[in-house]
């Protein structure tokens, strides 16, 4: 079991709570879900088949999800950009985080960024985790949708493609 938060996804967002008002699934294939946020406007496709949601945010904006009998977890949120805060400002606070042991990809746009790379181990974690988060900015920058997905590296093989398809799915908030 995996008994550490998100770094990216939990700096942003709010308490989870079981509460789920504002999402809406629609089928996306076998095992597959379209998320689509009603507040912000985003979508994701999820892996429904492997994950199971967990929770989701106070105010609907984020799920939670666990890996059916394995230790994987996909986080997702959205949020208002009240700061206006740049995607790379972003992303330099996230690389720097205690919990990030070492990032191994950055990449980044006018309006996105990925991060990827290994998280420090805590105790009792017997191998290194792998993280990939991907935050997109809506045309404003006003508001943004993230994922993050970590997992054992020993599962990275397994996860290559479910990341794939999570990252090419994420669509940005519309203009609030």
């Amino acid at each position: 079991m995996i008994t550490r938060r998100s770094v990216c996804l939990s700096l942003a967002s709010a308490t989870l709570l079981p509460a789920l008002p504002a999402r809406v699934f629609a089928q996306g294939g076998p095992g597959w879900e379209l998320y689509r946020n009603r507040r912000l406007g985003y979508s994701i496709d999820l892996p429904l088949g492997l994950f199971e949601v967990e929770a989701g945010s106070s105010n609907g904006d984020g799920l939670r999800l666990l890996e059916i009998g394995g230790p994987a977890q996909i986080e997702i949120l959205g949020s208002e950009n009240t700061r206006g805060v740049s995607p790379a400002q972003f992303a330099d606070f996230f690389s720097d985080a205690d919990r990030i042991d070492r990032i191994t990809y950055r990449a980044d746009g006018s309006r996105w960024f990925v991060l990827s790379g290994y998280y420090a181990r805590e105790s009792g974690e017997r191998e290194d985790l792998v993280f990939y988060t991907k935050y997109l900015f809506n045309r404003d920058y006003s508001a943004f949708a993230a994922f993050e997905i970590s997992y054992p590296e020993s599962e990275k093989r397994r996860f290559d493609r479910v990341v794939t398809r999570i990252e090419k799915s994420l669509r940005a908030p519309a203009l609030l």
